[in-house]
């Protein structure tokens, strides 16, 4: 009889081998969160920053929006009035405080009007004569304009009273409040409307202060907001204050 071949018995057991690099379930489990723990971790710390910078440039802004509130609760607004006024009643008006109490006047005042939130700080005050400066605050040498308006104001044909209140750089001028900087008056009995041919109170503006510009440089108490208001004719030169 032929020989049978009989087949090779297979070895269903693994070999050592790969008996020992067989992982189990916990072990595959332990693989797979070890990276995503790692993963998650970085995620914390990078929202950890997130959060502390958020803070931070919630901060910083907070803080720009209340120096911002914090000057604006301060801004001041200088308004020029000239005021005209003409009675044969004693002078009590806001307008005219440098007048008070005198009888039958003609009169023009000039005055600053703070309007704003906060006091106006002046920075310089100037003086203009036409086209040249005779008056810088900021200037040891300034000269004295006050003798050159009086000057002018005895070339009329009646008897004045000037009077002025003199302001220098740094004088703060308060909020809700009227200034007063100058005031002309000529009494009833020395100036003749009909003789004149003119008001005595124009004659006074146009023939003396319209040949001047009082030009007040102000800022607020921040040293920030500066503006320029005038009194009298037009400043001859754009941005006399240097803002």
């Amino acid at each position: 009889m032929p020989d049978q071949e009989t087949a090779p018995e297979q070895d269903d057991a693994p070999d050592a081998a790969s008996a020992g690099t067989a992982s189990s379930p916990e072990q595959e489990s332990l693989e797979i969160r070890g990276p995503i723990t790692v993963h998650l971790k970085t995620l914390a710390n990078v929202l950890t920053a997130a959060v502390a910078l958020s803070a931070i440039l919630l901060s910083v802004w907070e803080g720009l929006e209340n120096r911002h509130h914090n000057r604006l609760s301060v801004l001041p607004h200088l308004e020029p009035i000239e005021a005209n006024y003409t009675s044969a009643t004693p002078i009590e008006l806001e307008y005219f405080n440098l007048l008070s109490g005198m009888d039958s006047l003609y009169a023009l005042s000039y005055v600053l009007k703070n309007s704003g939130l906060g006091p106006a700080v002046l920075q310089n005050v100037l003086v203009f004569q036409k086209d040249q400066k005779i008056y810088d605050a900021g200037q040891p040498d300034r000269a004295n304009y006050l003798q050159e308006v009086r000057r002018d104001l005895r070339k009329l044909p009646f008897a004045t009273n000037f009077l002025q209140r003199p302001y220098a750089a740094g004088d703060m001028l308060q909020a809700g409040e009227v200034h007063d900087f100058l005031a002309v008056g000529i009494s009833f009995t020395a100036a003749n409307r009909d003789s004149l041919g003119r008001s005595p109170s124009s004659i006074v503006k146009y023939d003396v202060l319209e040949t001047y510009s009082f030009v007040f440089c102000y800022c607020s108490v921040y040293g920030t907001d500066c503006d320029v208001v005038s009194l009298g004719a037009e400043p001859p030169v754009e941005n006399a204050c240097g803002f």
